[in-house]
């Protein structure tokens, strides 16, 4: 009696031992079961998080609907995928593409600025802004007005007045996304540029591009080794939800 209840306990174990997955294993599209238009897309290049229901009538959101993106590892110890989205969304820093003009009337400065958000203005011809702009500027004259480093403009081009002809030396720009601004989530409250340093101390006209920005950026969910839990090869659990291979 006593070795059939050890070989019960024994049989038992062993069929909790976790099984060890192969990368090829869990490539595929898992749907949310809870809203099956969610998919979580493996494959060996990374994955994808996706909302496929259709806005068909009166869109809420101007993007997006992938809810994340990035690369994927596997802990296989654990029994666990771990999710991170790229570097360039796991900063607050965005690349920034500055070109430098003199003009002669030189009362004021200006900075025009280009990005895909300000492209879908120009394109649907909307008036309302859903971003702030924050200049902070460094000067070679403390008569310079401070109170432009400080002004939110949601205005393009930024103008400021500079009756002193004060030069510029370096600013940075900072962005904020206004809290409507029509995206699922705001992922990111504020954006910031690496300082520039002006090459010319003459140029009053600065074209600003900011390719990274635009309504994904700030939508995105930034992932940093997010565990979801493999349940077996066709199952998986994320966030308290079940995704299932679809066939």
């Amino acid at each position: 009696m006593r070795l059939k209840y050890l070989y019960i306990v024994m049989f038992f174990l062993n069929s909790c031992v976790l099984y060890k997955f192969q990368s090829k294993d869990l490539t595929g599209v898992y749907l949310q079961q809870e809203n099956r238009n969610i998919k979580l897309v493996i494959n060996k290049e990374g994955f994808l998080h996706i909302d496929a229901n259709m806005q068909m009538y009166s869109p809420t959101f101007k993007c997006c609907d992938t809810l994340s993106y990035g690369y994927w590892c596997m802990d296989n110890d654990r029994g666990f995928l771990m999710l991170s989205s790229p570097e360039e969304l796991n900063t607050s820093y965005t690349f920034m593409e500055v070109e430098e003009k003199k003009m002669e009337e030189n009362d004021s400065i200006y900075f025009f600025i280009d990005n895909p958000i300000e492209r879908h203005y120009k394109i649907n011809k909307e008036k309302y802004r859903e971003l702030f702009y924050t200049i902070s500027i460094t000067t070679n004259n403390s008569n310079f007005d401070s109170r432009f480093t400080s002004e939110k403009y949601d205005t393009n081009p930024i103008k400021l007045y500079n009756p002193n002809h004060v030069n510029i030396q370096k600013f940075n720009i900072s962005i904020i996304p206004k809290c409507d601004i029509p995206v699922r989530n705001i992922e990111i409250k504020e954006i910031y540029t690496i300082e520039y340093e002006v090459k010319n101390p003459n140029s009053n006209v600065f074209k600003i591009t900011l390719p990274q920005l635009d309504y994904g950026y700030i939508s995105y969910r930034r992932l940093t080794n997010d565990y979801v839990k493999i349940v077996n090869k066709n199952k998986l659990m994320w966030d308290g939800k079940e995704y299932v291979k679809s066939p």
